[in-house]
């Protein structure tokens, strides 16, 4: 406790010294705690990073494409990976993969064990399919359960394996989808899926 208090009053001389260098002559507690304020770190949670790819519209029929995608905050070995959402006329797709992740290496058609964390929920384990790219990993079946769990939490620490490869763990921080599918006039499917824990 005697040290806070010692770091507390070298902070409120260290500001006092840095008003007085601007020509700032405030040198009341009160002024000197209001500055501190504004130039304390946000705490507030990173906002959301969710990239919107503008609506593809087909000539032939007038059917609209859609991307939303986030990527890790990590990497893995130099390998960008990143939640992908495709939408066609504003639901997600059937005739592609509408969920996935893509990982930038090389996964069987077989798939993974992912195992999920939502938030402070518990962890939840499946398999998830490998696209015939090779590159990418998707809940077959599940997708509108995975886009309703992204929907409804903020975080998200995901592990999966590329193949013969050790898992790797990655996180997310998913909040915001909710107003970005709002915006581009995209499907919500919460009220249609029951919640999964």
């Amino acid at each position: 406790m005697v040290n806070m208090k010692k770091l507390t009053v070298v902070c409120i001389a260290s500001l006092n010294f840095l008003l007085a260098c601007n020509g700032t002559q405030q040198t009341t507690t009160e002024s000197v705690v209001s500055k501190a304020a504004e130039l304390a770190p946000n705490n507030a949670p990173e906002p959301s990073r969710w990239y919107v790819q503008g609506a593809e519209v087909n000539p032939i029929d007038g059917s609209k494409n859609q991307i939303l995608s986030l990527d890790a905050r990590e990497s893995y070995r130099d390998h960008r990976i990143c939640i992908v959402l495709s939408f066609h006329n504003g639901k997600l797709s059937r005739g592609t993969i509408g969920t996935r992740l893509d990982v930038d290496d090389f996964v069987t058609v077989d798939g993974s064990e992912v195992r999920m964390k939502f938030d402070n929920d518990k962890p939840i384990q499946e398999h998830w399919s490998g696209g015939d790219s090779h590159d990418t990993l998707f809940p077959y079946g599940r997708e509108n359960q995975f886009l309703v769990n992204l929907l409804r939490h903020k975080e998200l620490a995901l592990e999966f394996s590329c193949y013969e490869k050790a898992p790797q763990t990655v996180t997310f921080n998913i909040q915001g989808l909710s107003g970005d599918l709002k915006a581009a006039g995209l499907y919500d499917p919460t009220s249609d899926v029951k919640h999964r824990r």
